[in-house]
This record gives structure tokens, sequence and C-alpha cells, in this order.
């Protein structure tokens, strides 16, 4: 089902504001953006800025054991029962929040929706911070499941896990308004975590109009490189990022399903 199909059954418009204390001005979020209502709540956004880069986020120690309802006995992440402890590094600095929804979904009934903001360095919301490291957090966002507490389906125990020459793939669905500022364009590259926390990053796909409205595929091949052992495989995540030069302004949701590692 695409939004727009489901568009066709909904009457009315919502439009909802979100503060952002740190850049002290309101930003309206129009739910409708996508063609269809959005139920969801947006929680206040923090006036913390951090002063030094994000580090990596703890992940959460409360998660229990993946219910596993993929009938294809896929391994990896369906979101059916939840956000199945994944997370976002910015969640604490601005709106960066996660939700499981049924709006949409590239199979099952349900996807997680990521509501964020996306801001280039040229946009009228970033040049006037004058903290780099404030300034960063605005140009980014990045959603991790750390799969020694996101255990996957399929998978009985935590990571790290030997992953060498296995494939990680996600399905994402980007909103249309990603392009409305023109080029350069926002990227977006699946990436995934040694137990050192090395990183290994996917190719970078241009969210240009040609890759909006439907669902695109991100994959990434485990195999050593650089400082990445692919016999530790701790994490596996989705980064979306503005360019130099970007006048992007962006606050929206955006959408992930059917996470595997085959």
């Amino acid at each position: 089902m695409t939004l727009s199909s489901h568009a066709s059954q909904m009457a009315t418009a919502q439009t909802m504001a979100v503060t952002d204390s740190s850049l002290e001005t309101s930003f309206p979020i129009t739910l409708t953006a996508l063609g269809t209502i959005i139920p969801m709540t947006l929680t206040a956004l923090s006036s913390s800025i951090p002063s030094q880069p994000l580090g990596t986020p703890t992940p959460n120690t409360t998660c229990p054991n993946p219910i596993v309802t993929n009938v294809d006995q896929k391994v990896g992440f369906d979101f059916e029962t939840g956000i199945e402890c994944w997370n976002a590094s910015e969640e604490n600095y601005k709106l960066a929040q996660l939700d499981v929804t049924n709006l949409i979904a590239h199979s099952g009934s349900r996807s997680l929706m990521v509501t964020t903001q996306l801001y280039g360095d040229r946009s009228p919301q970033v040049t006037k911070i004058t903290d780099k490291n404030a300034r960063e957090v605005y140009q980014h966002t990045e959603i991790t499941a750390y799969m020694n507490q996101a255990i996957p389906e399929g998978y009985s125990t935590p990571a790290p896990y030997d992953l060498t020459g296995k494939t990680l793939a996600c399905f994402v669905y980007l909103p249309p308004a990603l392009t409305n500022a023109g080029g350069p364009w926002p990227y977006i590259r699946i990436f995934a975590k040694d137990a050192k926390y090395a990183n290994l990053f996917g190719q970078a796909l241009d969210i240009d109009i040609k890759q909006v409205e439907h669902w695109i595929k991100l994959d990434l091949v485990i195999n050593n490189q650089g400082d990445f052992d692919a016999t530790l495989t701790l994490a596996i995540g989705i980064r979306i990022e503005t360019k130099p030069g970007s006048k992007l302004t962006y606050a929206g949701p955006i959408f992930i399903d059917d996470c595997t590692i085959s």
C-alpha cells in the first residue's frame, strides 16, 4: 500500500507545530505533506546541545528478547511488534522520535517511523547557530539497532556476530519534502558497527525526486575493511545526512521496514 492510495480514504487535514526551544522558533509540521494523515505525538525538543560531537549512544538495556512474528522466517527486524529496540543517536538533542505505524509497510502491516529534523548547513535554522557541534546535530539523523540488546529475529543469542560475507539490507520510504530545497541532495546509506564501534558504510544514495514516494532497498555486504571487523559485527543502522551547501529544511517522518541479514 502506498501513502497516496491510503490518502484517498482520508477527508481531513491535520497540522502540528513543534517548538524548537534550542533555536527559539516554531516549525509547523503538516502531517498531510505526505498525502495523508499521520497519527503521532511529537515530543518537545531538548534545549541541550552537546558541546562535543555525539558519541555512541548507550544501548537500551531493557529490551526483551524478540517475538518471532515473520511467517517467512526472515532473519532480522520486521517491526510488527514494536520498534524492536532501535534508537536514534540524536534523540536527546533534537527531534528524533521512533514509533511503529500501520500507515504504510513494505511487508506485513507495520513499519518503523522515524520523525526527525534535517536541516542543511545553509538553511535559516542552522546558519544562526554558532556552535559547530550544535550545527552538525541538525544535519544528520542516525537510527541504529545494537544487536547485543536488539536481538534480531532468527538469532537466539546477542551480538557480536560473525557476519562475514552476509548482506545487511533495509527498505526505506522517503517523503517528497526531502527534495524541496533541490540540490545538493541529502543522502542516505546503511551501515554496520563492530564491537569496537568501527563503521562500515554502504553506498550513499542521493535523495532526488526519483527516490521518493516508493520503497527503496539499501544493502551492504559485510567484510573486513579498514578497522571494521566483520567477525564482531555489533550493530546495523541507517544514516540520512545533508551535504555542504544544502538549504534543506525538513521536519517529518521517514519509514524503515524489513531489515534483514542474509
